[in-house]
């Protein structure tokens, strides 16, 4: 939602809040990377390797405050964003192949990458359709998603619960 309606929420704030826009998007990815793998450096912590965890956020960190020195005197808040961006960026990719070294374990699949690529679709046309209005490009948005979801990035019994659950609600297709 950041990423479509960045704009328009800062503009909320006052006009001279859209500014900050180029902010908004960097920490919104961060974010987005973030949320995508979820508790790991809690898993890390679960199966006793406390250590690695804590030397993943002191690297992420330390990289954090290096980038931040060399970009917030030339870029001043978007270098802020951006070394804050790539410290989080960091800490979850590390995470990640932790994870995968001690537990040989990696939470992605195909069906991750489509959900990717229909969010990104989804959003990208969200965007071009601003001209329509806001709630226009709401829908647009909703409606693509959740089809794209639908159609392209559900498991076999996750299609056949949904089934299950229309004939139950008495929806008819």
């Amino acid at each position: 939602l950041c990423l479509v309606f960045g704009r328009k929420l800062l503009h909320v704030f006052g006009a001279e809040f859209e500014a900050a826009l180029p902010v908004l998007l960097i920490i919104t990815l961060a974010s987005f990377i973030d949320a995508g793998v979820g508790p790991a450096g809690q898993f890390l912590q679960m199966i006793g390797r406390e250590r690695a965890a804590s030397a993943l956020v002191i690297s992420a960190a330390l990289v954090t405050v290096g980038l931040n020195v060399l970009l917030i005197p030339r870029y001043g808040a978007v270098g802020a964003a951006m070394g804050t961006g790539a410290g989080i960026a960091l800490l979850n990719l590390g995470r990640l192949l932790a994870l995968r070294k001690f537990l040989g374990v990696f939470p992605y699949s195909q069906l991750s990458l489509r959900l990717l690529l229909v969010s990104a679709c989804a959003a990208a046309i969200a965007l071009l359709a601003a001209p329509l209005g806001l709630l226009a490009q709401g829908m647009i948005l909703l409606l693509l998603y959740v089809t794209g979801m639908r159609l392209f990035c559900l498991h076999e019994e996750d299609r056949e619960m949904l089934e299950r659950l229309g004939k139950r609600l008495g929806v008819k297709r």
